[in-house]
């Protein structure tokens, strides 16, 4: 797979009721909108850095699901074709430990760069 170091991550939308949050584009180029031309190659990078860092192992669940099979959090990364890169967690009590995480490969939408 062709990696995408342009590939640029902000946290989105949250679902309490579904337990999962979004990962969009941090410049909203619309690269998450189309699943056809975008596919899973934005979920597959950002998977791949948290790989990078932590040396974890990748474990695919279903149809374009991971997960970490070392993280503790049990986080599960895949795309949905109508809210984009998906974020489950499975206990949203710990939600702010999620973001944290999460934040160590994103950035914040609202700084400047």
């Amino acid at each position: 797979m062709p990696r995408h170091p342009e590939y640029r991550f902000c946290i989105g939308e949250e679902s309490e009721k579904d337990n999962w949050l979004v990962l969009r584009d941090l410049f909203d180029t619309g690269w998450e909108e189309d699943l056809y031309s975008w596919g899973y190659e934005g979920p597959l990078e950002f998977t791949l850095r948290i790989k990078e860092k932590t040396g974890w192992t990748i474990t695919k669940l279903e149809h374009g699901q991971y997960r970490f099979a070392e993280d503790p959090l049990q986080l599960v990364y895949w795309w949905d074709d109508l809210f984009g890169f998906t974020i489950t967690i499975p206990d949203w009590d710990k939600l702010p430990e999620a973001k944290a995480f999460l934040k160590e490969y994103t950035e914040d939408p609202h700084q400047k760069h």
